[in-house]
């Protein structure tokens, strides 16, 4: 039991206080504060807790606050007093560069305790709706440095913008997002015949790597088209045709100017093929061995069932092989290298690879005694 005070010393009512069992073994019990802000939770067996108080819906500027690995001994009647600090407020415009408001969300990450209390990058989030004159306003924000993001709703394409905002206890931070449209990449990706390709297209800058790559999918006539692209002169457009076409794939350099397209077209040329079996000393076709391939291009297929691979949309050169079997395979693995490929016809290497050799023995302690579970 206890109560539930504000900063200056009056009682929170309505304030939500949750005690959790701090092994999470059930849901826990929550109850509301009284008009005097005081809370009386009952039948709570020995053990440890986690509490948490929220406060109501109607005092927004406060924070909420918990105690962690409380201990409620057998018989005992443990009084738990909480006083909620005041929050800042960090409210501002989300437009476009017309000056237009925006409908969505701003979200707010930080830093707060996870499920065991301690800080981590996510543990406090907030997120406030944008509202028709493009206003959001996030209330009950504890000091501190925190990332705000907005969400848009519209279907319009915009570049995602974030930023880092400090507030203190009772202040008010303006802070406003102006969302620019950003460039647009778009094209067609044909085959040797001037067909349409369907292919994976995207498009990559150096600072941002190959993990926040922009990307699309061609559609059956290969036409292809990307929004909201940071301005840039570094970007390299990459175009992949989607498994199962023996064409290579073909990268071309691309600059992105802000509020234009950059037309980027592709003629994608017919690629090498590469096929043949894995077996075992028997001739037993061998299934899921990994061909890793690398020359002029770089992969890895797998074997099926029948042990047949085949690496297609090869560029012409000269490649190594190197057949991984997996653990469950009793045999070696081979390495093959100089292979060289042409477009004209398909190379076909078939592989054999070697039983596995086996060491065996018994794992003792000092005093002889064998110990069983050592990997």
């Amino acid at each position: 039991s206890g109560t539930i005070t504000d900063a200056l010393g009056a009682g929170v009512e309505g304030a939500q206080i949750r005690v959790i069992p701090s092994e999470r073994g059930d849901t826990g019990k929550l109850v509301t504060a009284d008009s005097a802000g005081r809370y009386l939770v009952l039948n709570l067996a020995p053990g440890r807790y986690d509490v948490t108080v929220a406060p109501p819906v109607g005092r927004p500027e406060l924070l909420p606050k918990s105690e962690y690995n409380v201990v409620i001994a057998r018989g005992e009647a443990r009084s738990l007093d909480f006083s909620l600090g005041e929050g800042g407020t960090i409210t501002g415009f989300v437009r476009d560069q017309e000056g237009a408001p925006l409908a969505g969300k701003v979200h707010l990450i930080g830093v707060g305790p996870d499920a065991t209390g301690a800080p981590v990058l996510g543990g406090l989030t907030l997120m406030a709706e944008i509202g028709p004159d493009g206003r959001y306003t996030l209330t009950g924000v504890p000091a501190g440095s925190f990332i705000l993001q907005p969400e848009l709703y519209s279907s319009q394409s915009l570049l995602s913008q974030q930023a880092r905002v400090t507030v203190a206890a009772g202040q008010v931070v303006e802070h406003d997002f102006v969302l620019a449209r950003g460039g647009v990449v778009a094209g067609r990706v044909v085959g040797p015949t001037g067909d349409g390709v369907r292919a994976r297209v995207r498009i990559v800058h150096p600072g941002l790597g190959e993990a926040r790559a922009f990307e699309a999918q061609s559609d059956a006539a290969g036409y292809y088209r990307v929004t909201a692209i940071p301005p840039g002169v570094d970007y390299t457009v990459i175009a992949e045709p989607l498994e199962g076409l023996n064409l290579i794939r073909q990268v071309k350099p691309a600059t992105v100017v802000d509020g234009q397209e950059t037309v980027v077209n592709f003629q994608l040329a017919a690629g090498a093929v590469l096929t043949g079996h894995v077996t075992d000393s028997g001739g037993n076709p061998l299934e899921d061995v990994c061909v890793n391939f690398r020359g002029v291009d770089s992969g890895r297929v797998y074997t099926d069932e029948a042990g047949a691979y085949e690496i297609k949309g090869l560029a012409e050169g000269a490649y190594d092989l190197y057949f991984a079997p997996p653990v469950k395979l009793s045999v070696v693995g081979q390495i093959v290298r100089g292979i060289t490929v042409t477009a004209a016809t398909p190379s076909v290497r078939d592989v054999q690879l070697a039983a596995a050799g086996r060491i065996e023995g018994i794992v003792q302690s000092k005093t002889g005694e064998p110990i069983g579970g050592i990997t």
